[in-house]
C-alpha cells in the first residue's frame, strides 16, 4: 500500500548514510597530507574523534530503526527522529572535515580536480540529496542551537 511504501521510504531516508562518513574519512587522511599547516594536526585529531563516534552512533541508529518496524507507529517516528538527527551529524561532519582540507589546501583547492574541492561538492551533493522533512528539521535545529 502507499501507507506502507511511505513509511519504509522514510525509514530507509533516516538511516545514518555511510557515503558522507567516506567522504568525511578521505578529507581527514588528505589532511594528514599538510600536517605541516599550521593548525591541521590539531583539527584532523578532533575531526577523527567525531568521525568514530558517528560511526558507532549510525550503527546504534540502525539497530534502532531495524527493532523500531515492529513497535508500532510511535516508536517509528520516534526511530526516524534519531535517525534523522544522526544522519544530520554525518553530514555536518563530512561539510567540516572538507572544509578543513579545502582551508589547508590554500589556492590549490580552486582548480576543479584538486580532491580538497572535489570531496567538498561530494559533502555539498548528499547534504542537498538528503532533504527529507525530518532531516530538514534536524539540520534547522542543529544551525539554531549552533549559533
Amino acid at each position: 500500500s502507499h501507507e506502507e511504501w511511505e513509511r519504509r521510504d522514510r525509514l530507509g531516508s533516516s538511516m545514518p548514510a555511510p557515503a558522507p562518513l567516506g567522504i568525511a574519512e578521505r578529507a581527514i587522511r588528505l589532511l594528514g597530507d599538510r600536517a605541516s599547516v599550521p593548525g591541521v594536526a590539531r583539527a584532523a585529531s578532533r575531526l577523527i574523534g567525531e568521525l568514530e563516534e558517528r560511526r558507532a552512533r549510525a550503527d546504534e541508529v540502525s539497530r534502532a530503526l531495524s527493532i523500531a518496524v515492529g513497535n508500532g507507529p510511535d516508536a517509528v517516528a520516534a526511530a526516524i527522529a534519531a535517525g534523522a538527527i544522526e544522519r544530520d551529524l554525518g553530514l555536518g561532519l563530512a561539510r567540516r572535515a572538507t572544509d578543513a582540507l579545502v582551508a589547508a589546501s590554500g589556492g590549490g583547492a580552486m582548480s576543479l580536480d584538486h580532491p580538497a574541492q572535489r570531496l567538498s561538492r561530494e559533502a555539498t551533493f548528499f547534504l542537498i540529496q538528503a532533504q527529507t522533512g525530518e532531516l530538514r528539521a534536524a539540520s534547522l535545529t542543529r544551525v539554531a542551537e549552533e549559533h
